[in-house]
């Protein structure tokens, strides 16, 4: 991990994303989503860089988990990467608590921020699709905008028991895909860390 550019998380409290950022050497950006049910902490999403990162936004996600009241964000910052300016995305959706529907919604809403005005776009974050017509569904809304799903390859991100499923995603635009792949070496999360290697397409 030492050697990426750029890292993404979620479901992370201010003093995480600080302690990683720290070890790491990462300027980073983080906002908060809601208070935690369980344990009273912030819950939100952060984008880490070796770079600057001049500007970020908080993209509140529409709709709320019935159940308990909490909201999804999405977390936008700008990095330069020489004379690139990237626009890099740490997103998490909502689980099945909400419909199709509203999960769609959702995706619009934030797919629709990225806009066409930025040539170089990276998107990455927990999408919680455990139904294979979920991540068909991701992919054709995200393909309207250019943005080619990075992580194909990579495998699934979660186990549960004895099935597998890719909730995890890395999409790009204008960008190769080199390597991409799953670290499942680590017990610090229920997801297994998703990675990609990109080149600019020039």
């Amino acid at each position: 991990m030492k050697e990426a550019d750029i890292i993404l998380l979620q479901e992370m409290n201010e003093e995480g994303v600080d302690k990683i950022a720290k070890s790491l050497e990462c300027n980073y950006v983080y906002y908060p989503a809601s208070i935690h049910t369980h344990h009273g902490k912030n819950f939100g999403n952060a984008v880490l860089a070796k770079m600057q990162i001049p500007d970020s936004q908080k993209i509140v996600l529409p709709y709320q988990n019935p159940k308990n009241g909490q909201k999804r964000i999405a977390v936008r910052a700008t990095i330069v990467i020489n004379d690139y300016k990237v626009l890099v995305y740490s997103v998490h959706t909502e689980t099945f608590w909400l419909s199709s529907r509203q999960r769609g919604v959702q995706l619009d809403y934030f797919v629709n921020n990225t806009g066409n005005e930025s040539k170089y776009v990276i998107i990455g974050g927990d999408f919680n699709t455990m139904a294979p017509k979920s991540v068909v569904n991701l992919v054709k809304r995200f393909g309207r905008f250019g943005l080619e799903r990075a992580s194909k390859s990579a495998g699934p991100t979660v186990e549960i028991g004895v099935f597998r499923f890719a909730m995890d995603h890395i999409f790009a635009r204008n960008m190769t895909v080199l390597e991409t792949g799953v670290w499942s070496e680590t017990k610090a999360s229920d997801h297994s860390p998703l990675w990609a290697v990109l080149r600019f397409d020039r």
